[in-house]
């Protein structure tokens, strides 16, 4: 069965987005009146996964704002709170072991137990956010291989600029004998 897009649905819940604008004011969504009721005429299954987007991001602020303005709660996600205590303490154990562990010596006790007690914490909190319907990290995604090759490299793209940035000046003034304002 196929189903429709209608045109005052979508306006409906967008001017809910902006107030009580009268049900038609889509600027806010991204899309304007004319391109949706270009759009509206077929059905979901022929439609343009972009065209659909923007119905649900319009339908999503309508809700969005008409619970805020009734005064209902938004129910959010079940994420466990213990989750959020758990990768900050295992983040700043690791923080801590990487700031002072040449201070301290980098195979003392202290060091070596901030740095165990970090990938222990941050194994479980992935083990938690795994278990949980609606988890504050989608552990998950890092299966699909186009995002995850993306974030490597953007992340090594990342440490070469500042690399090249912090090296260059640096070269720049040593070995080649540049004073600061000439080298900026």
């Amino acid at each position: 069965m196929r189903q429709k897009v209608l045109v005052e649905q979508v306006g409906a819940n967008a001017g809910n987005a902006v107030g009580e604008s009268g049900g038609t004011d889509l600027a806010t969504c991204g899309a304007s009146p004319q391109h949706v009721e270009e759009k509206a005429d077929i059905g979901v299954d022929e439609a343009d996964p972009d065209d659909l987007h923007e119905v649900r991001v319009a339908e999503g602020l309508g809700q969005q704002a008409a619970d805020r303005l009734t005064g209902e709660s938004v129910e959010q996600g079940g994420d466990c709170p213990q989750a959020i205590v758990i990768v900050a303490g295992g983040l700043f154990a690791l923080l801590l072991a990487m700031s002072e562990g040449e201070s301290w010596g980098w195979y003392s006790y202290r060091v070596l137990g901030l740095i165990i007690y970090s990938v222990l914490s941050l194994a479980l909190f992935v083990v938690i956010e795994l278990e949980v319907d609606e988890p504050l990290l989608d552990i998950r995604i890092f299966r699909y291989w186009p995002f995850t090759n993306s974030l490597l490299l953007i992340s090594v793209l990342s440490v070469v600029l500042l690399g090249v940035l912090f090296y260059v000046p640096q070269f720049l003034q040593v070995a080649q004998g540049g004073g600061r304002l000439t080298v900026v």
